[in-house]
């Protein structure tokens, strides 16, 4: 296609004239081209003492004379006719590259709608942003932010638009499409001299706690949670791992929750685990973590609070 438009370039060229006077005014049509670029805005400063206005006319001038000077040089080197299709097609070049993003955007929008890569409602987390999808219009996506600058994963009360070309420009991921729940990890530092079989069946009740109430809440989908979990090579069932460093052992419990209740389950897990902590003599917090505080009415109970669900 441009090797056509070359030769017809080509062979378009009006041969009549004198070649050495189209040469020199091409050259000075190039010049004026030149001096305008550079002068424009010392030019614009002696007639505008506003900043924002200065540059918005010589800008315009620099435009205003380039294509001026390209439509004089087009019609010195071509004939009329030729001069007027060689110009329609640099038009319809320039219009389509002008246009690029909005015919991205609008193939973008079908796309979405097609696929259904994720819809309204769907927590995905596209172009740096993480969120649910409130609304997908024509030209962009709209997310209610959720963690944000916050430490849990919670909304922060902000919507996030986003072009929907992003789609195409790098990953994304949805929470929420094929699998609505995630493992988490939660770290819980004691020291070297606590009773670490205790610990461990403490941070396993807990998790195995979490996840009866999961499954009590989404019971006719615990076959679909097991195969989904056997997808992502892992099982339903809470993990207890540990390292150690000189501040003492680190257990980590991995469990899994619902993509929406993250910091909700985070909160029971700990209330759990911190009530029975203080309910067991030979188990210590790190000296690195912050002990909280209970009540003295109940230094050791063992009966567990009746927390809520949520």
């Amino acid at each position: 296609m441009w090797e056509d438009f070359i030769k017809y370039l080509g062979e378009a060229i009006d041969t009549s004239g004198n070649p050495a006077e189209k040469i020199l005014y091409t050259a000075l049509l190039l010049g004026i081209i030149f001096f305008i670029r550079h002068f424009a805005y010392k030019a614009a400063g002696l007639v505008f003492s506003n900043e924002k206005i200065r540059r918005r006319v010589s800008r315009i001038a620099v435009l205003a004379i380039t294509i001026g000077a390209a439509l004089g040089i087009i019609l010195l080197w071509f004939n009329a006719l030729n001069s007027l299709f060689i110009i329609a097609v640099i038009l319809a070049v320039i219009l389509l590259f002008s246009m690029r993003e909005l015919i991205v955007k609008v193939f973008s929008f079908f796309y979405i709608r097609t696929v259904k890569p994720f819809t309204a409602g769907d927590r995905i987390e596209i172009a740096g942003a993480y969120g649910d999808v409130e609304e997908i219009s024509l030209f962009k996506i709209t997310l209610i932010e959720v963690r944000g600058w916050l430490h849990t994963a919670t909304p922060t009360g902000r919507l996030i638009h986003i072009p929907n070309r992003s789609i195409f420009n790098g990953s994304y991921a949805n929470e929420s499409n094929a699998f609505p729940y995630v493992w988490r990890d939660l770290e819980v530092p004691i020291t070297h001299q606590s009773n670490l079989e205790k610990a461990f069946a403490i941070l396993q009740a807990a998790g195995k706690r979490e996840l009866d109430l999961l499954v009590a809440k989404d019971h006719a989908q615990k076959e679909r949670l097991e195969s989904q979990a056997e997808f992502f090579n892992s099982n339903l069932l809470p993990q207890v791992t540990m390292w150690v460093d000189g501040n003492g052992v680190c257990l980590t419990l991995r469990y899994l929750t619902r993509n929406t209740e993250m910091a909700a389950s985070e909160t029971r897990l700990w209330k759990y685990i911190y009530h029975r902590f203080a309910g067991t003599a030979d188990i210590d917090y790190s000296p690195a973590a912050l002990a909280v505080q209970f009540p003295q009415a109940q230094p050791h109970s063992q009966a567990q609070p009746n927390f809520p669900a949520e």
